[in-house]
């Protein structure tokens, strides 16, 4: 046995080295040391999972029980394909930290920054990644193992974000100015149904037994885990990524020959409900507080998303595009308080020894601050909206007829959900919400009036 192994250990290091090196000479190699070194550890990686597959379906095959030997060399493969695979996984993880840092100083700056930016970022690295994401699905298929669900996941997430990211987020103009891309919404647009596909997925696996690590209860019944180790955690990481990535499409639109406002919108609005709709669905089968507050979130940024879409599509200055954004923010947000509300009145009342009610009832805290936050989220749009033409640099009056009228409507809307509110759910700091809405309403229409008044000395 101990020559077995010491035979099988030399035989694996000397088929790793040969396929090491013989990957660097493949035509889709990457150029650079270190995305070589990647692309390698992830074909060595696909490698050793092909094998771990191709002991476990012989042995499955032939109905041949796991002697010691055979146990030694599964699991030395699935240890071989699981280091590789590690290895590359952290290059590449510091490469696209890299690129999601030149983005941000892209974005900050609003151009292209001119600086050092070869750093190993390019189309050849998804190769990489791909080959990565397959060596983790065929270990999946091979061992059972739960965890690398949440692995698989992880790899889905960089490859999606390194295929967005080879697009800069700003082009230049005729002019010779720059515009924004829609690389950053395809991203969030991408991760959004990333998430819920994941999600559902991974629940069919476990209600299908495909996993390894079940047990039997008391009463002989086979019983699943709630969710793959990890799985529940990282997919609450990514869903509070995607709402600041939402309320930031929300508020700073794509270009005009991307769609303006409204592409943002409707991408940013989108993709905020894909991703609650994919909280929601994990959270019926493994709870999590924060997972529970980042649903909501993300539901209430696709209900100010669907309120934009009702924007008017003329093409005007951000200047005056922007009060009428805050408008529909107001009213969007004015309909989430008011739902979350409602489904905190109604939540109360229900039963907690059913399944879904039980989540329910775990869901009122979350819906009651909720209601909280987007009246506040409301209050403060309205707020930037009343002092809008009195910024410095901005040029717009904001004072015709129909903009008045829909930002009184709106604000007005806004107190009278502040006012119901507070009557539903019996707390003062909605009452304190309501006053201040009052104001807000006031201070809209003195602001809008100042232009017309009459200078008497």
């Amino acid at each position: 046995m101990h020559l077995f192994r010491k035979g099988w250990i030399v035989i694996a290091l000397a088929m790793s080295l040969g396929l090491g090196i013989a990957a660097l000479y493949l035509p889709i190699a990457p150029r650079g040391a270190v995305q070589r070194l990647a692309w390698a550890c992830a074909l060595l990686s696909l490698f050793w999972s092909l094998m771990t597959f191709a002991m476990e379906w012989r042995r499955g095959r032939h109905d041949v029980a796991p002697g010691g030997s055979v146990k030694d060399v599964v699991w030395a493969e699935h240890c071989a394909a699981l280091l590789f695979g590690v290895v590359a996984a952290i290059i590449q993880s510091v490469v696209l930290v890299m690129r999601f840092v030149y983005v941000g100083i892209d974005i900050v700056h609003g151009y292209p920054w001119r600086g050092m930016r070869d750093f190993g970022f390019d189309a050849t690295g998804s190769w990489t990644l791909c080959t990565l994401s397959a060596a983790c699905a065929i270990g999946l298929a091979a061992t059972r193992d739960r965890r690398l669900a949440t692995c698989q996941f992880w790899t889905l997430v960089m490859l999606a974000a390194w295929t967005c990211l080879l697009t800069n987020p700003y082009r230049a103009t005729v002019t010779g100015g720059y515009e924004r891309t829609d690389a950053t919404l395809l991203l969030t647009v991408t991760l959004s149904g990333l998430l819920v596909a994941c999600v559902i997925v991974t629940g069919w696996l476990g209600d299908c037994g495909f996993f390894a690590d079940r047990h039997v209860s008391q009463a002989g019944e086979v019983v699943e885990a709630d969710a793959p180790p990890g799985f529940r955690a990282s997919v609450t990481a990514v869903a509070l990524a995607l709402t600041p990535a939402a309320c930031y499409h929300l508020l700073v639109p794509v270009g005009a020959s991307s769609g303006g406002f409204r592409m943002s919108a409707a991408g940013a609005g989108g993709a905020a409900a894909i991703a609650a709709l994919g909280c929601f669905l994990l959270l019926r089968r493994s709870w999590g507080y924060t997972l529970a507050d980042a649903a909501m979130g993300l539901t209430s940024m696709a209900i100010c998303g669907a309120a934009m879409l009702f924007m008017p599509s003329a093409r005007v200055p951000l200047a005056e595009q922007y009060p009428i954004a805050f408008s529909a923010i107001i009213v969007g947000a004015a309909v989430a308080t008011g739902l979350w509300t409602h489904l905190a009145c109604s939540w109360r009342e229900l039963d907690a020894s059913d399944g879904s009610a039980r989540v329910r009832r775990l869901l009122v805290p979350h819906a009651q601050r909720f209601a909280f936050l987007c009246s506040a989220i409301a209050l403060l749009a309205g707020t930037l909206m009343m002092f809008w033409p009195r910024l410095p640099g901005i040029a717009a009056m904001d004072h015709s007829l129909g903009r008045v009228a829909s930002g009184f409507g709106a604000n007005l809307f806004l107190l009278l959900v502040t006012l119901s509110c507070s009557r539903r759910l019996g707390r003062t700091m909605f009452q304190v919400l309501a006053v201040l809405a009052a104001v807000s309403t006031a201070g809209f229409l003195f602001m809008r009036m100042l232009p017309f008044a009459s200078d008497l000395s």
